[in-house]
């Protein structure tokens, strides 16, 4: 191996930069436990506990999702680890004195060594991808929190006012024609509406602190991690004011309707999630990363 080998010192770049990258995670996530553990608290609050039947099926359904995406992840990379030892095996083929960018005690000439130190290496580097994926899921877990709350938020209050109908017909007086002046209980269901939107982008503000540093230099699938939930937030958060619309929200006084018109107005800008308030992560985004990483190839 010489100074000029150009595939050599491109995996040995690689390798330095994901240790570096992970080392990078650590420290940042290790500085601001403070932070995580207000988050914690606000996940673990009352505007994020299932209230009824339907939203414990939300949840369940949302854990089940996220293990299932966390599970396909780490095997596809454990998958691409072996395929990565082929790759070496395959270059050795090509070429006898090909070696593997690695320190190994061993003399690595033998087909033997050779293939052991590709898979030291190849497995050292799984592991550490094992811990990028683990602070990435945190990350991606918050968001995917993020993402179920809004879906509960829109289903409820599309049926917000369902439960409190009234006879218009046989009612004769002002107040009985409108279902919030003598239903207490829809004011105070309104209201913690109103505060769970405002908790659940409290939540979203605070996620971006932890890596924002580190984000320019992920690989793809790390990316995607980021980018997936965001987009996913992003879009349950541009339905909650059309499902708000959809329900009988007509059927309430002319000042209570003064307050959903306001909530409605609040919930039609959609909750963006951006890398230091300025690169959105959404889909669109990993799409021009990998546009760009394709093209400079």
């Amino acid at each position: 191996m010489t100074c000029n080998d150009k595939d050599a010192i491109f995996d040995t770049i690689s390798l330095e930069i994901a240790q570096f990258n992970l080392l990078l995670k650590f420290v940042i996530a290790a500085t601001q436990l403070d932070k995580l553990s207000k988050l914690n608290e606000i996940v673990k609050g009352p505007y994020f506990c299932p209230k009824s039947k339907r939203d414990e099926e939300f949840l369940i359904a949302n854990k089940k999702g996220t293990f299932k995406l966390m599970l396909f992840i780490y095997t596809g990379m454990s998958v691409g680890a072996e395929i990565w030892v082929l790759s070496y095996v395959m270059k050795r083929k090509e070429n006898i004195n090909s070696l593997v960018p690695f320190y190994f005690l061993r003399d690595s000439t033998t087909w033997s060594s050779y293939i052991l130190s590709a898979f030291l290496e190849t497995h050292i580097i799984l592991c550490l991808t094992f811990g990028h994926i683990s602070y990435d899921m945190i990350i991606g877990l918050y968001y995917a929190q993020s993402m179920v709350q809004l879906k509960i938020l829109k289903y409820n209050v599309e049926r917000l006012f369902d439960e409190f109908d009234i006879d218009r017909e046989n009612t004769t007086s002002l107040q009985g024609k409108y279902i919030d002046i003598n239903n207490p209980q829809l004011k105070e269901n309104f209201i913690y509406y109103v505060k769970k939107y405002e908790e659940i982008t409290a939540d979203k503000l605070s996620v971006p602190f932890l890596f924002s540093m580190t984000l320019t230099i992920m690989y793809q699938s790390q990316v995607f991690l980021y980018c997936y939930y965001g987009s996913l937030v992003e879009y349950e958060s541009q339905s909650v004011c059309t499902a708000l619309y959809n329900s009988n929200w007509l059927s309430t006084s002319p000042s209570f309707r003064s307050n959903v018109l306001i909530a409605m107005i609040r919930w039609t800008v959609p909750i963006e999630t951006r890398v230091a308030a300025v690169v959105p992560l959404s889909l669109n985004t990993m799409i021009s990363v990998m546009y760009l990483h394709l093209t400079s190839l």
